[in-house]
């Protein structure tokens, strides 16, 4: 079918894009937030030291052996920010396709003359949704009669909507990350912070790598807008064929 093969595709996509954003996060954090950052400013000893900087320096870098991807936080504003359009892009592109399909396949079915397969169909696109929700009730069932009561778990929808803006939200946090750790003391000059040892170059390089983040953080949030439309619109045509030819 189509439209499980189109559901398919937008299921991987959101993995991937989750997958990516949440390593690249987890990077932004361990450079910017980290309490081993600090390490090197009170070393126990200078082997220690050496050892808690070099475990979070590799902690600062995302490596994919089977790519031979090596990036570090300091790239991760500009190669970080295309990753994760790219893939915005691909998901964008899957869940559009997904919900014209199961538009147009529910809008062929209730036009044909036959009508018997309606429930089959319904049944079948509803059947490959993971966070779709067609109702607002979080209960388990457990009998065979229909149950007045709905239950919600208020938390859910939010969290989903937050994982539909994660790259968004990735690239704002990597901004804010960039401008914090400019207040911190650097590894490379240990005694005075990053703000105070920057060189005009160096700022021209912050301006444009935070700048080419802020443009891609625009068009992801405007796509992340989109993806989230498209979503609902996919939940709203099959409740209103559910309750119409089901």
């Amino acid at each position: 079918m189509a439209a499980r093969d189109a559901q398919n595709r937008t299921r991987y996509a959101f993995i991937a894009v989750t997958v990516v954003a949440v390593a690249i996060m987890f990077v932004l954090f361990n450079g910017a937030l980290s309490w081993s950052r600090l390490a090197p400013r009170h070393p126990p000893e200078e082997k220690v030291q050496q050892t808690i900087t070099q475990q979070w320096l590799k902690s600062t870098r995302i490596t994919n052996s089977l790519l031979g991807i090596d990036v570090g936080v300091d790239d991760i504003p500009i190669v970080g920010s295309f990753s994760l359009y790219i893939l915005a892009v691909w998901f964008f592109y899957s869940i559009r396709r997904e919900n014209h399909l199961i538009a147009r396949l529910l809008i062929d079915s209730k036009t044909g003359e036959d009508k018997k397969f309606t429930p089959e169909i319904f049944h079948g696109v509803c059947s490959y949704l993971v966070f779709t929700t067609l109702t607002k009730d979080d209960e388990p069932i457990d009998n065979v009669d229909p149950k007045t009561k709905l239950s919600l778990i208020f938390y859910l929808r939010p969290t989903f909507v937050a994982l539909i803006y994660l790259p968004a939200i990735t690239i704002a946090f990597m901004i804010i990350a960039d401008i914090v750790t400019l207040y911190f003391l650097s590894i490379r000059t240990p005694n005075i912070s990053m703000l105070e040892n920057m060189s005009p170059p160096q700022w021209v390089h912050f301006a444009i790598r935070n700048g080419i983040a802020l443009v891609a953080g625009t068009t992801i949030y405007h796509l992340c807008t989109q993806i989230l439309r498209f979503e609902r619109a996919t939940g709203k045509i099959l409740r209103e064929y559910h309750d119409k030819y089901v």
